[in-house]
Order: structure tokens, then sequence, then C-alpha cells
């Protein structure tokens, strides 16, 4: 009889310890479950984050290139210019000295009155 007793408590026993170790297992699966779930969710957002930077780097470098053609112009044409000066300063003896011809001129054939 005792042995009996000993055998049901045993058995009760080996039930309960059962049922908290399927308890613990359950548990950690779920939990398991729900620590991949959220990874997944947060591998989806730097997904996301990560072609935002990329179409981001590519708008940026089309950028930058637009304005390195505008540099360029604007560095030829600024460079024209000063080219246009250079021969102004260097002609302008001349011109000075044709303008003064022409008034000259205009002044002695039309003469004073």
């Amino acid at each position: 009889m005792e042995n009996i007793i000993f055998l049901n408590n045993l058995r009760e026993l080996l039930v309960g310890v059962s049922a908290l170790i399927a308890m613990g297992v359950v548990l950690y699966f779920i939990i398991r479950y729900q620590t991949v779930k959220f990874l997944r969710q947060e591998l989806e957002i730097y997904k996301d984050k990560v072609d935002r930077l990329e179409k981001d780097l590519e708008q940026y470098r089309r950028d930058y290139q637009n304005l390195e053609s505008a540099y360029k112009t604007v560095k030829e044409k600024k460079n024209y210019l000063k080219q246009i000066i250079k021969e102004a300063l260097i002609n302008k003896h001349t011109i000075n000295g044709e303008l003064l011809e022409e008034v000259r001129s205009h002044i002695k054939n039309n003469g004073t009155k």
C-alpha cells in the first residue's frame, strides 16, 4: 500500500514536472517566434532604409554631375570673357586713337560754326 501511494505521488510529481517542462518548451517557442518575427520586421525596416539611402545617393551623384557640368560651363564662359577683356585692354589704345581720329575728322569736315 505504501508502495502504491509512493508510486501515485511519484506519478503526480512526474506529471507535474512534465507539464512544467511542456509549458517551458511552449513558452520558449513562443518567445523564439516573437523574437524572429521582431527581427524580420527590423530587417525589413533596414532594407527600406538602405533602399532609400541608395536612391538618395544616386540622386546626389546626378546632382553632383549636373553641378560639375554647370561649373565647367561657367568656367569656360569666365575664361572667354577674360579673353575678351584682355583683348579689349590690349586694343584700348588703338580704339581710343581711332575714336579720336574720327572725332577730329568729323570736326574738320563739318567745320566750326
